[in-house]
């Protein structure tokens, strides 16, 4: 795994506090970059935008292929079937994807050295 380790900050080691006129609930430590060479967490807000992006983009490529398979076949029937098949095996793969990339954040989190 390629990071770079955190820099030791040169502050008396009090928690930082937060910026003003945040509220008290909001976890105002999210605003912060991740440091260079970490990888983004996989949660819930990661999926939804990545989904945001690759199911409209799998409707345009998978109903590209299925117009190609209607205009060869002049059969609407094996269009549709086509791009259902398509699309199901492929949100399927992108699925598996996720759940591994999240059970493989779950265990090298489990599994790290303890910090000093």
């Amino acid at each position: 795994m390629i990071t770079e380790e955190r820099k030791p900050s040169a502050g008396s080691g009090a928690p930082p506090q937060p910026p003003s006129g945040i509220p008290p609930w909001w976890p105002w430590w999210r605003l912060w970059p991740t440091p260079r060479g970490r990888p983004q967490p996989v949660n819930r807000r990661s999926l939804v935008l990545g989904a945001l992006v690759t199911i409209p983009a799998l409707f345009f490529i998978d109903g590209l292929l299925s117009g190609m398979a209607w205009y060869a076949t002049k059969s609407v029937l094996l269009a549709v079937i086509l791009f259902a098949v398509l699309f199901c095996f492929t949100f399927l793969e992108l699925a598996l994807v996720a759940y591994v990339t999240k059970r493989r954040q779950e265990y090298e989190a489990r599994h790290a050295p303890p910090e000093d």
